[in-house]
């Protein structure tokens, strides 16, 4: 019973799929079943979605969730089958040159996949993606999608996270100074309550500290204020969705 749900929750989401915890044999079937229904509500399979950027605009894919890979200039992402009601996302960064106010459209989207309804492949849908360049910060600000900025930051900070990792094994950077930088981006994502990033950066953190020798008061209430997180979570829920 002692097992750790968050651990496995991120290695079902990673790899496309589920897991339950089961407190007796008799459980068993129930969630076979489960299964069998989520697999009979498969609408499309080999999914994947090609983002054609302009000449001005970079394309880059943040999570590792999904495989990607860039073909022709072109960047293209391969989702998991799709079941009805199920929804995938994914979040990609795109960096555009400034311009005078106006619309542009910086990518043209295209979504390909083989449809298990009406046994059609290759089934196509397109889409230009659109921004509008104004002069007015508060209309950036009124549109602005928290829930994609909150996952857009948490897996910036993954990113930096790995950078950190790096320049510490090639000794471009001290313990020291490493576990000072993870202390403070650590409170940082512990105030937005993106835990799940907070926590990585303090196991590093921790970890850099006791095999480099050093020993700051910021690092051990980093780790506190995870845990302190982590408890107030909604149980059944993870700690992202929190």
């Amino acid at each position: 019973e002692e097992y750790d749900e968050v651990l496995l929750g991120q290695l079902a989401r990673r790899s496309g799929g589920n897991h339950y915890f089961i407190p007796d044999a008799a459980a068993i079937p129930k969630i076979f079943e489960a299964e069998m229904a989520k697999i009979k509500a498969v609408v499309a399979k080999n999914v994947r979605v090609r983002v054609s950027p302009a000449d001005d605009t970079q394309v880059r894919m943040l999570n590792q969730r999904y495989r990607c890979e860039t073909v022709d200039g072109e960047f293209v992402v391969y989702l998991d089958e799709m079941e009805r009601g199920r929804p995938q996302a994914t979040i990609l960064e795109m960096e555009v040159t400034a311009r005078p106010q106006g619309e542009y459209k910086p990518a043209f989207i295209t979504l390909k996949y083989d449809d298990m309804l009406s046994h059609r492949r290759d089934e196509t849908v397109t889409a230009e993606l659109v921004l509008t360049y104004v002069g007015d910060g508060s209309m950036i600000r009124d549109g602005i999608n928290r829930e994609v900025l909150r996952r857009w930051e948490e897996l910036s900070a993954m990113h930096d996270l790995r950078d950190i990792i790096e320049q510490v094994k090639d000794l471009k950077v001290d313990a020291k100074t490493a576990v000072l930088e993870l202390d403070k981006r650590t409170q940082a994502l512990v105030k937005k309550k993106a835990i799940d990033a907070a926590r990585a950066f303090a196991v590093v953190s921790k970890t850099i500290m006791e095999e480099g020798g050093v020993s700051t008061n910021l690092s051990k209430r980093t780790v506190v204020a995870c845990e302190e997180a982590e408890k107030g979570a909604v149980p059944g829920r993870t700690l992202l969705e929190d």
